[in-house]
């Protein structure tokens, strides 16, 4: 089993966190500006559904998809409660979650696409598919979510619910749909080569964590699956070997969120790669995928794939956050009364401008807590059950905030509060470790590190662990992303940042390392802000 040579992920983490220049050295002068991949990926010959064209504005609170606000929201609130997948409801679902949402111009604009996740130069490397059964209005199969037209690109006609289940593990006769996410790993690799593997697993996890939260929003139940048989469902998607791999696979639910059996029989790679046949969609491009180049990444996501289902490990014996009761805590705030609308804050959510310089202006307690209380809130994947928080920590270096002490702290997942790490000012220990110098972390409210121990989750998951690691940073960076523009503040997600400084500064464990930093602050407007319009369909 190649997800278990553990020493091929362990000399990638390495390299990806310590040693990064290893990764794009190459760089090859070959690939002009021309050739870089396009932003879109867009089938040519197709069939093509078009979309409800004109999204709702309003979907509701984008707390809806934490426990934590269920139950503690009042008896007045109730979350929605669909009935099925309507055609509105599902056009809604996909634009909101991976939509293009914002075109910029402007002698300042230099990356005009935007979408509704973070992404580095907004090159957007993941790719979003979906798995409808059949409908009024849509056959039954398998299809690629076109953002550029809000439109839906036929791939496979045919009800593969039974190869879905088999390559999952999952009995999925409930399911109403499955989202599908995606790396398309020369859209992001042109630039940063075989450090694109971090990048891309960052963001599918960016992308499966809006998911989850618009899914949430609307009332639909989730259950994310990382494990799953990978060679099967990129050859039922019809990706091209090593230019794209499937990373995380999202089916939605009505009802309360509950396990999902699995189907109990082994299913080996091969055999059902068998059934499966080849198909070759051309999609618009303007350079391929270079392997010469990128050798390490696809020598670590090859090594990451499961070839038989027995591989797929889901802990019942999950084990509990650390929270020392001896340490000195502090307690959240009551949740804010007032509605946060998840449309208002997805268009208003961006990562400040290049030089990103946010203002000096301190936010309150109230606003504080609602950005980061979520951050590890339990969710159901098929990495444990019950549903459990993150594999990761997270470590705040609070710096404006109305109240409360500046100083270094952890939130805990398993009591909600903060426990105080080291009071004081540590401004400028923090922007000693930024390497980009386009960040004055000085003036942010907070600057968030996602912590996660490599050699404890690889030595369950095997070389798996790099990618869920890395997905499961980019869904606590997604929400707190999202929470923080429900505070009208920007969230800056990067990778840029001394690691071997940065764990020293955290006082961080042996085997623990930060695998990605949030800096979040007030946006202020610029040379490139202010010479900026953004259309979008909110405003």
């Amino acid at each position: 089993m190649k997800n278990r040579h553990l020493q091929i992920g362990a000399n990638f983490l390495n390299k990806s966190l310590l040693d990064i220049a290893s990764l794009r050295r190459e760089k090859s002068a070959s690939h002009n500006k021309e050739e870089e991949p396009l932003p879109f990926k867009v089938y040519q010959q197709t069939d093509l559904y078009q979309l409800h064209q004109m999204p709702p504005l309003v979907l509701g609170d984008a707390r809806w998809s934490f426990e934590e606000f269920r139950q503690g929201c009042s008896s007045m609130q109730s979350a929605p409660k669909p009935d099925g997948l309507d055609l509105e409801t599902a056009s809604t679902l996909l634009y909101y979650t991976y939509g293009f949402s914002r075109h910029d111009l402007g002698s300042g604009v230099i990356w005009p696409f935007h979408r509704f996740v973070p992404s580095a130069r907004c090159y957007f490397p993941a790719e979003l598919y979906v798995w409808l059964p059949q409908t009024d209005y849509l056959p039954a199969g398998i299809y690629h979510y076109d953002n550029l037209h809000h439109s839906l690109a036929l791939l496979r006609q045919g009800d593969y619910r039974d190869i879905l289940s088999q390559a999952l593990d999952a009995d999925l006769d409930s399911c109403l749909c499955i989202l599908l996410i995606s790396a398309l790993f020369w859209k992001n690799a042109f630039c940063y080569l075989n450090f694109s593997y971090r990048l891309c697993t960052q963001e599918a996890g960016l992308v499966t964590s809006n998911a989850l939260i618009v899914a949430g929003t609307l009332g639909f139940s989730t259950h994310v699956h990382y494990q799953f048989l990978d060679q099967s469902l990129n050859r039922l998607l019809g990706f091209e070997p090593d230019e794209e791999s499937l990373l995380s696979v999202v089916p939605l639910y009505t009802g309360s969120n509950q396990r999902v059996r699995r189907l109990g029989r082994r299913t080996i790679e091969q055999s059902l790669s068998e059934t499966i046949a080849p198909i070759s969609l051309p999609y618009v491009k303007t350079s391929s995928f270079d392997r010469e180049l990128c050798t390490l990444l696809t020598e670590i996501d090859q090594h990451s794939f499961h070839e038989d289902s027995a591989e797929i490990i889901t802990e019942t014996d999950v084990p509990s956050p650390r929270c020392l009761t001896t340490e000195e805590r502090v307690a959240p705030s009551a949740l804010l009364p007032q509605e946060m609308e998840l449309a208002e804050a997805l268009y208003r959510r961006n990562s400040g401008d290049v030089d990103f310089t946010p203002l000096c202006v301190a936010i309150t307690q109230g606003a504080f807590w609602e950005i980061v209380r979520y951050g590890l809130s339990a969710y159901t994947s098929n990495l444990q059950y019950p549903p459990s928080p993150p594999r990761l920590e997270l470590y705040i270096v609070i710096q404006h905030v109305e109240g409360m002490d500046k100083g270094l702290y952890r939130l805990c997942a398993g009591c909600g509060m903060l426990h105080v790490i080291e009071r004081g000012d540590l401004s400028m220990q923090v922007q000693a470790l930024g390497t980009k110098g386009n960040i004055n972390y000085t003036s942010a409210n907070m600057i968030c590190y996602l912590v996660g121990d490599y050699q404890a989750v690889s030595s369950l998951f095997g070389n798996r662990a790099y990618r869920i690691l890395h997905l499961e940073a980019g869904l606590i960076g997604q929400r707190i992303a999202v929470m923080s523009a429900c505070q009208s503040l920007v969230t800056r997600y990067g990778n840029s940042y001394h690691v071997a400084q940065c764990k020293a500064l955290l006082k961080l464990t042996e085997s623990s390392l930060p695998l990605a930093e949030l800096v979040i602050g007030s946006e202020q407007p610029g040379t490139h802000a202010g010479s900026r319009y953004r259309f979008s369909l909110l405003r």
